[in-house]
């Protein structure tokens, strides 16, 4: 079965590079067992990373370029696609396959794991700030979520959101003011769910602002992600959630998260928006 978009180029890209280091390990006229045993590595390792069936992390190829001499301009592109790979992608099918109540408890460990996160959302409301009845309407959009790990799921990421209120932990997030009337539920649902926004911006380890409509923004927001400290960024796409420890790569993100940070409301004005739209869905229920 075709895996999505952005897994088939991530294979791709593997191959690419492990046929690149076979090829150069070649020219220097060296075998895989003697590179082996020069870097360190097991011989099974050299031959994964050769046939794309691992990437190699950037440590992976330094040693090799060193032990095979490598000139610098060479190592650099190696390091390069190195680089590029040190992203994780799994198919929101596969993820689905393993059930939406184990994937909560796989990001409460990462949550567990980092003091700190940043949240910028272009669509929905993150998950550490939804209601049950908000969360319940959303998953219920999931192809093949069963009604029975929906409800596990929703007592899984209620038992996540204490994480709010540990004092060694620490939140910034960042909403586009369209996720406010993005309808997952009822008006009356929606007006509970924008109730508790209002509640969670006022949490000690909680900071909280919303970019307004019509905001001259300094980037384009394709995509939603967290930043969790400053090692892993968390990508989610049409079709693969993605899990990115490059250098590079988390560097773009941090100052992409700085510069949506600077036009978001916070304080008085953040708590205007937020009852603009209370005012709305209150509205509807009349």
């Amino acid at each position: 079965m075709a895996g999505s978009p952005e897994s088939n180029a991530y294979e791709r890209a593997k191959i690419e590079l492990g046929g690149l280091v076979r090829k150069l390990r070649s020219e220097a006229g060296v075998t895989g067992s003697a590179l082996a045993k020069a870097s360190g590595f097991s011989q099974s390792k050299i031959s994964k990373i050769e046939t794309g069936r691992i990437a190699a992390s950037l440590r992976d190829i330094e040693i090799i370029a060193t032990t095979l001499h490598l000139p610098a301009q060479v190592a650099a592109e190696l390091l390069e696609r190195a680089d590029a790979l040190q992203t994780d992608v799994s198919s929101w099918r596969l993820l689905l396959r393993e059930g939406l109540a184990q994937g909560q408890r796989d990001i409460r460990e990462v949550e567990r794991q980092h003091d700190r996160q940043r949240v910028f959302q272009t669509g929905v409301v993150p998950g550490l700030l939804q209601t049950p009845e908000y969360a319940r309407n959303l998953m219920m959009t999931y192809p093949e979520a069963a009604e029975g790990d929906i409800a596990r799921a929703i007592s899984e990421r209620v038992t996540r959101q204490s994480v709010l209120y540990d004092p060694s932990k620490n939140f910034d997030f960042v909403l586009l003011e369209s996720v406010l009337y993005n309808r997952f539920g009822s008006p009356a649902v929606m007006r509970a769910q924008v109730d508790w926004l209002r509640i969670a911006s006022s949490i000690d380890q909680v900071r909280f602002g919303i970019i307004p409509l019509g905001s001259d923004l300094p980037v384009v927001p394709l995509n939603p992600f967290v930043i969790f400290g400053d090692n892993l960024v968390i990508v989610e796409t049409m079709t693969a959630e993605m899990s990115i420890t490059s250098p590079s790569s988390l560097r773009v993100y941090m100052q992409m998260f700085d510069d949506l940070s600077k036009k978001a409301k916070r304080g008085d004005l953040l708590l205007r928006v937020l009852d603009h739209a209370a005012k709305f869905y209150s509205e509807m229920t009349k």
